[in-house]
């Protein structure tokens, strides 16, 4: 049996076409073919583990965020003389009262875990405090509302 397109030797199936316009033909039908999108190319056991996957996560972060262990004796209630360890991450440390500040003024955040010894209070709830942060030794004004959660350390 010969080729429908030139004289060679076509292939055994029923094309009818040889080696070499059978590869030509496939080459171009495979340009022609819509490519499917991508969702429906996705296994569907797959598309279910990530699914499983990105629910488990988000209840994950949603019950890490919720629990937020306050301690029984809270910071706000610190006395001068105590130490505390720190246990928020975006507790600032100022270099003096915020309203008695100017507009250039940055502050420090501390690190979690970070030691603070009272030095002296403010009824305003500022608070003057000794803190090692990071191996650092510093001194500060610290608002003692934005302590989300510390542990009285003696």
């Amino acid at each position: 049996m010969q080729c429908r397109l030139c004289k060679q030797i076509a292939l055994t199936d029923e094309s009818g076409l040889c080696a070499m316009h059978f590869e030509l033909e496939r080459s171009q039908s495979r340009g022609r073919r819509s490519v499917r999108p991508y969702l429906a190319r996705f296994p569907l056991s797959l598309g279910l583990i990530s699914a499983g996957l990105a629910l488990w996560l988000g209840l994950s972060l949603k019950a890490m965020y919720a629990h937020n262990p306050v301690d029984s004796t809270p910071f706000v209630e610190a006395r001068p003389g105590e130490t505390w360890i720190i246990k928020g991450r975006r507790v600032q440390l100022f270099s003096a009262p915020q309203r008695e500040l100017g507009s250039g003024h940055n502050a420090i955040f501390l690190h979690y875990g970070a030691l603070a010894e009272i030095k002296a209070t403010r009824d305003d709830g500022w608070m003057q405090v000794r803190v090692v942060n990071g191996g650092q030794l510093m001194e500060g004004w610290i608002r003692a509302q934005n302590v989300p959660a510390a542990n009285k350390a003696n």
